[in-house]
């Protein structure tokens, strides 16, 4: 009995760290820090910002001396000689090198960040789909409720002879429609879900409403700024280019002498004096002439150049992305208010509809095909809604304003 007690709590502790072992989490803010904490992507690209921060390491211990052992047999005798060599002036080629690893890893940083709110965006747009995908739910399972009262009204009719055969099978067919879109419509909710999970890794109840820390918006003047400034991608390119123009300058000194100075004890070798002996050396290679180092620092230049220009191709796309975003949000938001006029109105006509074909002044089908507009723009409403919150959220994820809210551990998920 002790060793299965034991065998449970280990069980526990080692199920307790895989992320599907948690419980389940509700809110959007639960589902997009379950995706940076758990997903696979963002756990390789910290690994690989991890291993330039160790080329920079090396790149520093660049200017650390050096220590060399010569042991060998000359003539019967032992050869043995040591000699420990300290950088003193490099020219900067060991401090270009350490700017470069620098940049280079400012670069893996960048993209870590794209990596980052592209899964937030992707991890938003699931749980709002989601959250769209359970309100048309809701809808088709009042629309079938709706049919049942319809068909025990045309039932009752029917018996009483008020009605004719015809008017049921009709109300019949509306009724099985209605139950096939919900049918439809769990289908595509179970599918939602599986990719929500698959972006957070872990279980979360995505019928918690957004709150309005999520949905509010600054100008839209201010939001180009703030789109220009914090873009990710435009921070990569701006990395990118301080990359290209390190290795400008890596290049150019690469052709440069060291100059060393060098401390050699001669440990036994014949023909040598014995003991320490110091000297300054200058030391240094020229491939090709030369010729070698002027085409690498051609082609880094180009390079430099083409990083630049792709900065401002992305600015542009930038620009004109953050405008497309703002104009459907504000046609959606054009959109959910003439679809709630419609929606009101079209509630009136069904009552006075049915009122009116219970006078027998109304026809049986114009009521079951109100029912059908009715809910037809009801859904209407609710996806343009859901459009409204996922442009609504992709400006907030790439203008960097959901990254405060993310490292924050407040209790409100919504």
């Amino acid at each position: 009995m002790k060793n299965n007690g034991w065998l449970s709590i280990v069980m526990v502790l080692l199920l307790s760290n895989t992320p599907f072992a948690h419980a389940t989490e509700s809110g959007l803010l639960a589902a997009l820090r379950s995706t940076i904490k758990w997903h696979p992507a963002m756990r390789g690209k910290q690994a690989e910002v991890n291993a330039k921060g160790y080329a920079i390491d090396s790149a520093k211990a660049q200017r650390y001396p050096s220590f060399s052992a010569q042991v060998g047999q000359r003539d019967e005798e032992q050869v043995a000689i040591v000699s420990l060599r300290q950088p003193l002036w490099s020219f900067g080629r060991i401090d270009n090198g350490i700017a470069y690893a620098t940049a280079d890893k400012q670069v893996g940083d960048a993209d870590f960040l794209r990596v980052k709110r592209k899964l937030l965006e992707d991890t938003a747009t699931a749980y709002a789909a989601i959250l769209g995908i359970h309100r048309r739910l809701l809808i088709a399972l009042d629309n079938v409720e709706k049919h049942k009262q319809l068909y025990q009204q045309i039932k009752r009719r029917h018996q009483g002879k008020l009605a004719s055969k015809t008017d049921v099978l009709l109300v019949e067919v509306r009724l099985r429609q209605a139950r096939t879109q919900v049918l439809r419509t769990r289908g595509e909710l179970h599918v939602a879900k599986n990719e929500l999970q698959a972006l957070t890794q872990t279980d979360i109840d995505a019928t918690a409403e957004v709150s309005s820390e999520f949905t509010q918006l600054p100008s839209s003047e201010r939001l180009a700024t703030m789109a220009i400034q914090n873009e990710a991608s435009i921070k990569h390119k701006k990395q990118l280019i301080t990359l290209a123009s390190s290795n400008v300058d890596r290049i150019f000194s690469s052709a440069m002498p060291t100059l060393y100075l060098q401390a050699e004890q001669n440990l036994n070798a014949p023909g040598y004096a014995s003991g320490t002996h110091y000297s300054v050396m200058l030391d240094g290679t020229l491939d090709g002439f030369g010729f070698s180092t002027f085409g690498r620092s051609r082609a880094a230049k180009a390079k430099l150049d083409a990083a630049k220009q792709d900065l401002y191709a992305t600015r542009n796309d930038i620009r004109r992305k953050i405008k497309t975003l703002l104009d459907n949000r504000q046609m959606q938001q054009t959109l959910i208010r003439g679809l709630q006029q419609a929606v009101d109105d079209l509630q009136t006509t069904m009552d006075s509809y049915s009122r009116q074909y219970g006078a027998g002044f109304k026809a049986w089908l114009e009521v079951l095909n109100l029912q059908r507009e009715l809910t037809d723009q009801r859904i209407q409403q609710t996806q343009a809604y859901n459009e409204w919150l996922i442009n609504t959220l992709k400006i907030r994820i790439l203008t960097g304003m959901l990254d405060p809210l993310l490292k924050e551990k407040g209790r409100n998920n919504g």
